[in-house]
């Protein structure tokens, strides 16, 4: 498999270590198969974080929605996530579109294959930079949807 190569986005190794350091976690849900996904990760050096990566459960066809993976994706972490605390990181309308199905926040990243335009139309924050965190202070955490 040709896999072009690149890195992580300026700024968010420092943002994961600050993160981690802060007593929170990250886990990855990705449309991409596992056999593909587990090597991609340990390229970029993010595999020792706290929660696993995690792939789709069945093969979905290309333009599906991630919804119904997303809720399954944060079932499984249970124990250790709340959906209402949770903030997904995306780059497409469907990351937020899942993690609103999933009770979850969601902020989108203008850095990857869909344009600003596109990524503000699903009304969750868009940010050019993973250092702009928009995301709620903990205590002003609400379930999404509600005031």
């Amino acid at each position: 498999m040709h896999r072009v190569r690149c890195g992580l986005a300026e700024g968010v190794e420092d943002l994961l270590t600050g993160w981690v350091a802060a007593g929170r976690s990250q886990s990855i849900l990705s449309m991409y198969g596992h056999e593909d996904l587990v090597p991609l990760v340990e390229d970029f050096g993010i595999e020792s974080r706290p929660l696993p990566a995690r792939r789709r459960d069945a093969p979905a066809p290309s333009g599906g929605s991630k919804a119904e993976h997303m809720v399954r994706h944060l079932d499984a972490l249970r124990d250790t996530v709340d959906p209402r605390r949770t903030v997904v990181i995306g780059d497409a309308a469907d990351d937020a579109v899942a993690a609103r199905h999933a009770g979850a926040h969601a902020v989108l990243w203008t850095g990857g294959s869909h344009g600003r335009a596109g990524l503000e139309a699903a009304g969750v924050p868009v940010v050019d930079s993973p250092e702009r965190r928009p995301w709620p202070r903990r205590s002003a955490w609400r379930p999404p949807g509600r005031p």
